[in-house]
């Protein structure tokens, strides 16, 4: 048996730097070491047969063959290795007590039972078989038919890929996530069912394994209703095309789909998904050019960090936005209001530029790279074709930056009115109280929108819940654009270029004061979006 498994086999066992490592496919690796482990030098073995012709595996097949000649005896031989269910029909005589014999129903329901116990414990199996073959083939020319023909079965070859210790946590990610993962495997169902269970894929006894005899013969309808949410299905022995069909049967049901794959055969469905995934240790260069996404390390958390970080740059987008236009809207609103009595704008030119170039841009930057929310995997995944100005953000944002323009012109009439000016009087711009009344202006909508920024960190988490020194770059932009208000406003060398007033203590408490409202109407409004 070790024989067979060594002989048909392309991967090396090398020793690099006092380790062994593994050449080639990990099966195939697998099986070499279970030979070196069992007393066996493969190097010994390959030295004293020769390789005369290859039949490589395929997903069709799900074997390989290998002929190979006795350099001592100069006998031919084909040896097979493969799936239990594509090899076993195959076999007609099996190795009993050191004797070939007939392969009876009695030996076939032994192997397949043994086949069964070592699928539950989530053990990938394969087949070893030989034959002697003929030394002058038909024809001159060795035939697949042939060489895979009354063979006589050697035994079973149980392997495990333990999954990664990280890789039960992605799962539980992606179920909180609302991404549901399907196994298709071209391994045993019992097996795939077992991993999926030891994974947390599926949480009950009763899910549905289809496999690929199954599928051809099942109609797109019914495949539609063993792919509909709220189905655990266990795809396994699913060839290329029956994967394929899988994708295309989760697209028309309106999923957005996402295939993982390493081989030539994967292409299809990897160029079909919306996100196609290759590996980008184990995968070919064909799979790879057909992907939308290559990984480095293979892991499947790695695609969870990735949906991870694709939401958070989503989210971050959007704070982005609700804060530069929020901003906006109460800028426009502040002067429009006083147009409407025909005062001049409580902010000027230069107010608007300072306003623009420091309290927005900075702040706005850093709202950019906001570090991942605590809930962002608990969202439910939006829809494909939704856009991010619609509905309950338009109204959010409008909302904030109607209060902020509201606060700034009450600010700004207020101060008028405290210091005798009366509705229908005229204003001078160039008179103290104008210049005290804008400097204010300019100041609340200022400490408006550091608190704002604040706000926009979440559009529903409230600020009392978030860990304020997360985002240093939004600390360091509030901080910058704070002292550079109050350096503009309270530097006598800035009175004469930009006609600012230096303000009080008192002053300063009171703009304080209202600039801190907009926290106010922003917890209110998240507490009643939670709500609700």
């Amino acid at each position: 048996m070790s024989r067979s498994a060594v002989l048909c086999n392309n991967a090396k066992l090398t020793e690099i730097e006092e380790q062994w490592k593994i050449l080639g496919d990990p099966t195939e690796g697998a099986l070499i070491t279970l030979a070196e482990k069992a007393g066996f030098s493969v190097s010994g073995i390959n030295q004293k047969h020769k390789r005369i012709h290859e039949f490589p595996f395929d997903s069709k097949r799900k074997r390989m063959s290998v002929i190979a000649q006795d350099e001592k005896t100069s006998a031919l031989f084909s040896y097979v290795k493969g799936a239990p269910d594509s090899l076993l029909p195959l076999c007609t005589k099996i190795i009993k007590d050191g004797r070939v014999v007939s392969l009876d129903q009695k030996h076939l329901h032994e192997i397949l039972k043994h086949n069964d116990a070592l699928a539950a414990k989530a053990l990938r199996i394969i087949a070893v078989a030989y034959k002697e073959m003929p030394k002058s083939p038909v024809g001159g020319k060795y035939i697949k038919e042939s060489a895979e023909s009354d063979l006589i079965f050697l035994g079973l070859v149980g392997m495990i890929d333990p999954p990664r210790d990280e890789v039960k946590e992605a799962v539980r990610l992606t179920h909180r996530a609302g991404i549901r993962v399907f196994i298709i495997t071209g391994d045993h169902g019992l097996t795939a069912h077992a991993i999926a269970k030891q994974l947390g894929l599926v949480k009950t006894h009763g899910a549905n394994i289809v496999t690929g005899e199954m599928l051809n013969e099942m109609s797109e309808s019914k495949l539609l209703g063993f792919v509909a949410k709220g189905q655990e299905t266990i795809f396994a022995r699913v060839s290329p095309e029956h994967k394929l069909r899988i994708v295309n049967a989760l697209k028309e049901s309106g999923e957005v789909v996402a295939v993982t794959g390493d081989g030539v055969n994967d292409a299809p469905a990897l160029k079909r998904a919306d996100i196609g995934i290759a590996m980008g240790i184990t995968g070919t260069d064909v799979s790879k050019e057909a992907a939308n996404m290559i990984l480095t390390d293979d892991s499947f958390s790695t695609i969870v960090t990735a949906v991870m970080e694709g939401r958070t740059i989503y989210e971050n987008m959007k704070k982005f936005i609700y804060f530069i236009f929020s901003s906006n809207i109460g800028e426009l609103l502040a002067v429009f209001s006083t147009i409407l009595f025909g005062l001049p704008a409580p902010l000027t030119a230069v107010f608007l530029l300072i306003i623009n170039t420091l309290t927005d841009v900075f702040p706005a930057l850093a709202l950019g790279v906001e570090p991942v929310e605590r809930d962002i995997l608990e969202r439910p995944p939006r829809k494909p074709d939704s856009k991010i100005i619609q509905g309950a953000f338009l109204y959010r944002f409008l909302a904030a930056g109607i209060w902020k323009g509201l606060v700034t012109a009450a600010v700004f009439f207020g101060n008028l009115w405290v210091n005798g000016w009366r509705f229908g009087q005229d204003l001078n711009t160039d008179t103290y109280l104008y210049m005290q009344s804008a400097t204010m202006a300019f100041v609340v909508l200022t400490l408006l929108q550091m608190v704002q920024a604040v706000n926009s960190r979440s559009l529903t988490v409230s600020v009392f819940r978030m860990k304020f020194f997360e985002n240093l770059y939004l600390l360091a932009a509030i901080v910058f654009s704070t002292v550079a208000t109050i350096l503009i406003v309270q530097m006598p060398i800035f009175e004469k270029y930009l006609k600012t007033t230096a303000l009080t203590l008192n002053q300063w408490l009171i703009l304080t004061a209202a600039a801190m409202t907009i926290l106010v109407f922003e917890e209110i409004r998240k507490a009643v979006f939670s709500r609700n």
